[in-house]
């Protein structure tokens, strides 16, 4: 499993939320009109990028991926989002509501967002993940 984490910073000028506008898929783009708050706006797009992100990596990898279950999570900025290659795909939603990628057998992804983080994690079965903004102590029972 692969997990991806990225501030929404870098997207708050209109230059880098224009140059991100073109690397992130057409179903996404046409969403993004219909969001109202700003931040909303720049969750969605940074989890666009994200998701062209992690297709990227997992079409290189090719049959080599997770050969050994590896865990890895890392921390991008926009501009590496940015400096990916824009990718070809097919967004779907299930009746339920669970995205899926149409056209790219073995990638299950799930995207989720919480303050100023979006988080990616794509592996070759059934994931999910949520990231939550804390804004108080945790305690140890937790």
């Amino acid at each position: 499993m692969k997990l991806y984490i990225c501030s929404i910073e870098g997207l708050a000028d209109a230059a880098s939320f224009d140059a991100a506008s073109l690397k992130i898929d057409s179903y996404r783009k046409e969403n993004l009109s219909r969001i109202k708050s700003e931040k909303d706006r720049l969750r969605s797009m940074c989890a666009g990028l994200l998701l062209n992100f992690a297709v990227e990596a997992y079409r290189s990898e090719g049959e080599l991926a997770h050969v050994a279950n590896e865990f890895v999570l890392q921390e991008l900025s926009v501009k590496e989002l940015l400096d990916a290659e824009k990718q070809e795909y097919e967004y779907r939603q299930e009746e339920n509501g669970k995205p899926y990628l149409e056209n790219i057998d073995n990638f299950h992804f799930s995207l989720s967002h919480s303050g100023d983080y979006v988080l990616c994690a794509w592996a070759r079965s059934e994931i999910g993940v949520d990231l939550q903004y804390m804004d108080r102590e945790v305690k140890d029972a937790l």
